[in-house]
């Protein structure tokens, strides 16, 4: 509902048009486009959550230090980028950095565990990281059971054998990447470098200031932003 709802606003088009305006806007395609949002969040949910439960099987040790190096990753890359408190308006000294902390911890449990397209903003994931991160998490429950079959834990009760969690595996992941392969074939084709750009929030603030020749736009980006 988020990433649909701030897609089709016609003020966030207006304000940023560089990222919102994916949805087209006939109501064939709104309506495939929100039936595949949700489906992606579902199959990202499932995937995530089962490999997380495959972890905690294995080692409840082992699941926190995974969750925590994951975490720790991703505020180390940002703060590299010099990506980390730029984006935030109005904000002065550490409470900067106190903000950064809490929206992107929230962030990336937010795109682990739903894949919510809105979150491939640049002053968020960014589009990059957003695609690397939701194809992690397909991989992520292939990654718990090798773990799990490598420290020879034995099955838990009422939990599925190995070969058919395999193929149930196999199955959503096959599904997610149909109604990804769905869902880049229904938006605007324009909208596509948006999952793969690399800018970071300063960048992307700066660029729809220079590139863009409505005032507004330009009056946001600077005074908004």
């Amino acid at each position: 509902m988020i990433s649909y709802d701030m897609d089709t606003s016609s003020h966030s088009r207006k304000e940023v048009p560089k990222l919102y305006g994916y949805i087209k806007d006939d109501s064939t395609s709104r309506f495939l486009t929100f039936g595949l949002l949700m489906a992606l969040a579902c199959f990202q949910n499932l995937s995530r959550t089962i490999g997380t439960a495959l972890l905690f099987v294995a080692s409840k040790q082992l699941a926190f230090g995974v969750i925590l190096v994951e975490m720790i990753l991703y505020h180390l890359h940002k703060l590299m980028r010099a990506d980390y408190v730029c984006w935030v308006a109005g904000l002065e000294g550490n409470g900067r950095f106190l903000v950064g902390f809490v929206v992107h911890t929230v962030t990336k449990i937010i795109v682990d565990f739903t894949g919510m397209v809105h979150c491939r903003g640049a002053k968020l994931t960014g589009g990059a990281l957003f695609s690397v991160m939701t194809v992690y998490s397909q991989c992520f429950p292939f990654m718990a059971l090798v773990i799990l079959d490598a420290m020879e834990v034995e099955e838990e009760e009422n939990m599925m054998e190995r070969g058919k969690l395999v193929i149930a595996l196999a199955i959503l992941v096959a599904c997610w990447g149909l109604c990804v392969t769905g869902f880049f074939s229904v938006i605007k084709r324009e909208y596509l470098w948006t999952f793969f750009a690399t800018e970071t929030a300063a960048d992307f603030c700066r660029n729809t200031f220079l590139l863009s020749k409505d005032p507004f736009v330009k009056l946001m980006s600077a005074f908004d932003k």
